[in-house]
């Protein structure tokens, strides 16, 4: 998907779009549903995200995503099993990093102009979330598009992260607010 342009079931983009959700769709369900020992589980992980894995990273199925290839892991990070990175924009993870069980990274989301809406049915755009290092995102939480969240935060559980979050500092709740600094 273009950067932050929106798309839409009439957009002359949109059947390319689908294809790769397809493709995507075929890898997402091999990954979740196949009995793999770690190395092949590894080839299989570098194949969606076109990337090699670094260090001791390790993503526990089941894992969702729309693409694979947009989602970018650092080295030795873990990602629990059942989260979702609904990847229509990049997601970049940093290194050392910790992703509870059931946490969401959506980049996508729907314009919030009626007629934007009506005009186009199923009009959609992406941002790219960042993710800095040494990072723990509780169980749980839910990172929305255009989300950074700087390096040594803590996202607890649960938390509804709407707007970027500071390096070193812990954020609760729905929406995510300011704990404490770290």
């Amino acid at each position: 998907m273009r950067k932050g342009m929106p798309i839409g079931r009439l957009d002359p983009e949109i059947d390319r779009f689908d294809e790769a959700i397809a493709e995507g769709d075929e890898l997402r369900m091999e990954y979740n549903t196949s009995h793999l020992n770690r190395d092949q589980r590894k080839g299989l992980l570098e194949k969606i995200l076109h990337a090699k894995v670094k260090g001791a990273t390790k993503v526990i199925p089941p894992f969702h995503f729309d693409f694979g290839f947009n989602i970018h892991l650092g080295e030795n990070d873990i990602v629990n099993y059942d989260v979702v990175m609904l990847d229509d924009a990049e997601i970049f993870i940093g290194d050392n990093v910790l992703i509870g069980p059931g946490a969401k990274f959506v980049t996508a989301s729907h314009p919030k102009d009626i007629e934007m809406r009506e005009m186009n049915p199923f009009m959609t755009y992406a941002e790219p979330i960042k993710i800095g290092n040494n990072v723990w995102i509780g169980a749980g939480a839910i990172i929305l598009p255009g989300i950074t969240v700087g390096d040594d935060a803590i996202v607890g559980a649960g938390a509804v992260v709407t707007h970027d979050v500071e390096p070193r500092t812990i954020v609760v709740g729905n929406p995510a607010k300011i704990l404490r600094r770290l």
